[in-house]
């Protein structure tokens, strides 16, 4: 059985609990990409909240695979000193973080709406309510491929413990699984192993790069949740091929549109009932069965029962979280001091919602939104 407050290890990266700070876009960063001060101080108070592993936000790995504005950029070499002091302050209060690894695909956001955006096939603008998106060229496959390892390399230089790619919620990796938007007729798509092609070549081709320590993890749909798209066998079959290439955990998530677009009789019951709150746990059990590597569960998981439930029946290896921190920082410190009351995330919305309309990320329950300076 495993506990919450234990020492373990995911390759070569040691953590002191079992709970993650699972990635979202901050909106804190400059209009280039550029650490600010006040994203450290938001990421440093998640590591004196006592989170195990904190999973930074977003970031793009190349300019045409930006998702939207002051998203946090590792794209270029100049972005390594402002995310060296963001790692350095985490590891002043002996946390430590990986950099969420992205390139848009169909949802980047900010690219002229006359310029198609790259993705493994030919989609409609509607299908993601973006521009329409073209299928990538061998030599742009490449080119991403390099963008990944590329931004890697720098991660490692600029401290982080670990990288974890976003192939979940329709970006570029999700869109190659995905049988709903890889229609591809060569070696990138097709059946299940050559839609796993691409991905697996990103994992492999950063193994090479930033050597077998470097930890290496990656956030995936246990389903897509829409028709025609990937379920969880099929899933987690994918899985273990990324295994192979070299992954060291995963993170299950699900919905191609984003979780706010899973069907609200999944997820708003599951919120509200702490037995059936992890409402990715079946999928998770799926890639547990198969897998060999750490299984981190996301979703919708609220109550510090719960999560020892998970862990005592070792039905996953850690537990990740959003929302909860964003609500309160502290929370795990919290727990461990013997409050032991749920998070007090209501799951609204609202943080993300005001991010959206040009504020930073952060509660608004009881605040009024301020502009970011």
């Amino acid at each position: 059985m495993f506990q919450i407050f234990e020492n373990t290890r995911i390759g070569n990266m040691v953590l002191k609990n079992r709970i993650v700070r699972s990635a979202t876009w901050e909106n804190r960063a400059t209009d280039e990409g550029f650490v600010t001060d006040g994203l450290i101080d938001f990421t440093a108070e998640l590591a004196r909240g006592g989170v195990g592993l904190i999973i930074t936000g977003i970031s793009y790995v190349s300019e045409e695979g930006r998702i939207t504005f002051r998203q946090t950029g590792i794209h270029r070499d100049e972005c390594i000193s402002g995310l060296k002091r963001l790692t350095d302050e985490v590891h002043r209060y002996g946390g430590r973080v990986a950099v969420q690894l992205a390139y848009g695909g169909g949802k980047s956001r900010i690219l002229q709406p006359e310029k198609p955006l790259l993705a493994p096939s030919d989609m409609e603008g509607e299908f993601f309510g973006k521009a329409p998106s073209r299928a990538m060229t061998p030599d742009e496959i490449e080119s991403v491929k390099e963008a990944f390892c590329k931004a890697a390399l720098r991660a490692r230089e600029a401290g982080f413990d670990a990288v974890e790619l976003h192939a979940a919620h329709g970006y570029l990796l999700s869109e190659f699984l995905s049988p709903l938007c890889n229609r591809r007729e060569d070696e990138y798509g097709g059946d299940l192993r050559r839609r796993a092609r691409f991905v697996a070549e990103v994992i492999e081709d950063i193994r090479r790069t930033v050597g077998p320590d470097f930890p290496i993890l990656m956030k995936v749909n246990g389903d897509d949740f829409v028709d025609g798209g990937i379920k969880a066998t099929e899933a987690a079959e994918m899985a273990s091929i990324f295994e192979m290439a070299g992954l060291d955990a995963i993170e299950i998530s699900g919905g191609l549109f984003g979780p706010d677009r899973i069907p609200k009789d999944l997820i708003r019951r599951s919120i509200r009932n702490p037995e059936t709150s992890a409402f990715f746990l079946p999928q998770a059990e799926e890639f547990k069965e198969r897998l060999n590597i750490a299984i981190i569960l996301v979703g919708g998981i609220r109550a510090v029962e719960m999560i020892e439930r998970l862990l005592f029946e070792e039905k996953v290896d850690y537990v990740a979280m959003c929302r909860p921190f964003i609500r309160e920082p502290g929370l795990v410190n919290r727990w461990k001091s013997g409050d032991r009351a749920p998070s007090t995330c209501q799951t609204c919305g609202r943080c993300l919602l005001k991010a959206f309309q040009g504020h930073k990320v952060q509660c608004y329950r009881h605040r009024k939104p301020v502009a970011e300076s």
